[in-house]
């Protein structure tokens, strides 16, 4: 686009660039060009709050992008959002109990639906999720030749043959 006006009233142009991790599995143009002014408000809008936390910005072009149909809408952006930090939490403190219902206030779902989404996303609901990880971390302290007994508590395990049960179904 060379942002050449074809029209007698003159023309504005906003360019707004966002990671491409954001609408992986989405159909989308390269490009959009559009005169809806409600889809550019929420473009303009969406430009103004960059700077803002990313769970908003994700909200606010999420229903810029519904407003121009066919796309996810705006919860959906959000609640993948979401479910992302949700996992980096576990990652981060897989050796911790962390409840459902910590989780689900985090992510502000209700619990079941925290489950299904989660699962949808990652494959694992989350408690199997903090299993996988505290295993691969497990196994990395057992590669660097920690003790097994040491490892498995510090990871999270109540004991050695509690992990070595899921260490042998995981591996």
């Amino acid at each position: 686009h060379e942002n050449v006006c074809t029209s007698d009233n003159g023309c504005s142009f906003l360019t707004l660039n966002v990671p491409a991790a954001l609408f992986a599995g989405w159909n989308l143009p390269d490009f959009l060009i559009t005169e809806d002014a409600r889809l550019i408000e929420a473009f303009r809008l969406t430009g103004k709050l960059l700077t803002a936390e990313a769970e908003a910005d994700c909200r606010l072009l999420g229903e810029a992008l519904a407003l121009a149909g066919g796309t996810p809408s705006l919860s959906n952006l959000a609640t993948e959002y979401r479910l992302d930090r949700i996992s980096r939490l576990l990652r981060s403190r897989c050796e911790d109990n962390i409840r459902l219902d910590e989780l689900a206030l985090n992510a502000g779902v209700t619990k079941p639906h925290l489950i299904r989404a989660f699962s949808a996303r990652f494959g694992l609901p989350p408690h199997l999720f903090r299993i996988q990880c505290r295993v691969a971390r497990a196994r990395r302290l057992l590669l660097e030749g920690h003790d097994p007994g040491v490892v498995a508590q510090a990871v999270g395990f109540a004991d050695q043959s509690h992990l070595t049960r899921h260490f042998k179904r995981l591996t």
